[in-house]
């Protein structure tokens, strides 16, 4: 896993930057999409702090050119179009395995438009499907004057959950213990974040 440089990408002042971290090690960092054609310079940037691939999350609004700039900086591209509920579940299914590898293997840049909402469910999603992630994400989008508003992401999740298929959950690495432990990492997602709130308070 590459070292990210956080000092350097701090100094982009990137809109709602944070990093990621898994057992208290950068393995990547959010903010809000570079899609634009003034913040495409910043692409570069990450390349030398580190990173490697950018995820692309938008939907509909994700931009055709967006791809072509990523590879111009060196940089790996990859399409999760996630949000709450318009997009197919079927769609973020087939596109699963491939993101918990990329969100396991470190060095990469994920984003939505506002780099908030559709960021908080996607790396939901991993915590919650990945029989490997060990700690939940901290939401930063879902926090609301010192309150934590989770409904959308469990909304997302349950109809991903219901459309599984046995093959689906063997491909994901999960066994019989899946459905416990769906359970319980709704749970913990929950309780990590009132526990990060308590923190902040």
């Amino acid at each position: 896993m590459n070292t990210i440089d956080t000092d350097s990408i701090i100094s982009l002042r990137i809109p709602e930057f944070r990093v990621i971290t898994e057992n208290s090690v950068v393995v990547g960092v959010r903010g809000r999409t570079l899609s634009s054609q003034k913040k495409r310079w910043v692409l570069s940037k990450l390349k030398s702090a580190g990173i490697e691939i950018i995820i692309d999350l938008r939907a509909g609004d994700h931009s055709e050119s967006y791809p072509l700039a990523c590879e111009e900086a060196g940089l790996r591209y990859f399409h999760f179009p996630v949000d709450k509920s318009r997009t197919l579940d079927s769609l973020i299914i087939d596109k699963l395995l491939n993101f918990m590898k990329i969100i396991s293997k470190g060095g990469f840049y994920i984003s939505c438009a506002l780099g908030l909402h559709r960021t908080d469910i996607a790396l939901s999603l991993y915590y919650l499907f990945n029989p490997v992630a060990k700690e939940p994400p901290i939401l930063y989008g879902h926090i609301r004057d010192g309150k934590l508003r989770y409904d959308d992401i469990f909304q997302r999740a349950g109809s991903i959950y219901y459309k599984l298929t046995v093959t689906d959950k063997n491909r994901l690495g999960w066994d019989e213990t899946f459905d416990r432990e769906f359970i319980n990492r709704k749970k913990a997602l929950i309780k990590h974040q009132y526990n990060y709130l308590d923190v902040l308070i």
